[in-house]
């Protein structure tokens, strides 16, 4: 089968021919506009980082103006731990005497008023004994839980005053015997009997760490004896001192007690500090 053009020559050329450089230029303008599109794109995005970079740095700078007291307290904390645990090394294994009975005095109940002395102390110690060698022994290096065997290394006496002999316990109830009768008023019998300024001593004393296992081994109220001094001036203006005996009632009390050597004998902590430069 034969197949015969009948398209001009011209026609045929044109079709034969097709002209892509149009398309090819109109591809490349747009690639160019597409690329800069992008770059303007970007470039506007890297100018909003670079700005918002210089105000974080800015920002950074002014915290950092600000951490710096931190910074030195954090340096100062440093160095007092550093301190503190060469002071805990220094002092291991040492006993605190002086804390020890500045805490003893402290927990000797405040003074009252009697009948007879409005000055009278609540309780006066006469005697203090305390046995340092089990607690030397235990911190040269013996077993934590040695103590004296059978004895009492801290053993305290002393006086207390009677409840009945002291004002501000009677005066205060005096009116409850008339107001209520002897019938209501009797539970405050078994108080003026007893011993409350003893009790609240031993209360107290429980507050101390280095003691332990403490117990009132007596308790019971007696006479005691004491000398005064006494200044006198007789009618011709002559002044005498004079020493002068009086006697009164008081609780004769006793407490003993055991070391408690984790409290007593300072430990050394096991704590690593650093320092800064």
């Amino acid at each position: 089968m034969t197949r015969v053009n009948l398209l001009p020559p011209e026609i045929k050329e044109k079709v034969a021919k097709p002209r892509l450089a149009p398309w090819i230029v109109l591809m490349g303008l747009v690639t160019v506009v597409i690329i800069a599109g992008l770059y303007f794109l970007f470039h506007a995005q890297k100018s909003g980082k670079e700005e918002t970079l210089k105000q974080k740095q800015a920002e950074l700078e002014e915290l950092k103006k600000q951490t710096k007291p931190m910074e030195r307290f954090e340096a100062q904390q440093r160095e007092l731990k550093a301190l503190q645990a060469l002071y805990q090394q220094a002092n291991a294994g040492r006993v605190a005497w002086a804390q020890m009975l500045n805490d003893l005095a402290m927990y000797v109940p405040e003074g009252l008023a009697t009948a007879s002395n409005p000055r009278a102390p609540t309780i006066w110690l006469t005697s203090l004994t305390i046995d340092a060698q089990p607690l030397e022994a235990m911190a040269g290096g013996a077993p934590v839980g040695q103590q004296a065997a059978g004895g009492t290394p801290i053993q305290i006496r002393g006086y207390a005053t009677p409840a009945w002999l002291c004002i501000q316990t009677w005066l205060p109830r005096a009116s409850d015997f008339k107001a209520k009768g002897f019938l209501d008023a009797y539970p405050y019998y078994y108080y003026f009997r007893g011993h409350p300024k003893v009790a609240e001593f031993f209360v107290r004393l429980q507050n101390m760490e280095e003691w332990s296992n403490l117990w009132i081994t007596e308790s019971t109220q007696t006479t005691i004896s004491e000398t005064r001094m006494v200044t006198t001036t007789d009618a011709q203006g002559v002044t005498q001192v004079q020493e002068e005996t009086f006697s009164d009632w008081a609780i004769q009390f006793t407490i003993t007690g055991q070391w408690n050597p984790e409290k007593a004998i300072w430990q050394a902590e096991a704590t690593s500090a650093t320092t800064g430069g």
